[in-house]
């Protein structure tokens, strides 16, 4: 990998999809007892939270 290509991974925020998807996430989840299904449930509740007070700002 060259090093624009490492430059561009190190910036920023890493995408939700990429996170869970990760072996390291996966490894800590079970270690903390936490299953895919509950975590996606609490994502979800987020991201409506998030959406319906977004939605208010804009009004």
């Amino acid at each position: 990998m060259r090093h624009g290509e490492w430059t561009r991974r190190l910036t920023g925020e890493p995408a939700l999809q990429d996170l869970l998807a990760d072996p390291c996430t996966h490894a800590v989840m079970r270690r903390d007892g936490i299953e895919m299904a509950t975590l996606l449930t609490v994502i979800s509740a987020a991201r409506s939270h998030l959406r319906r007070d977004l939605c208010r700002l804009a009004a």
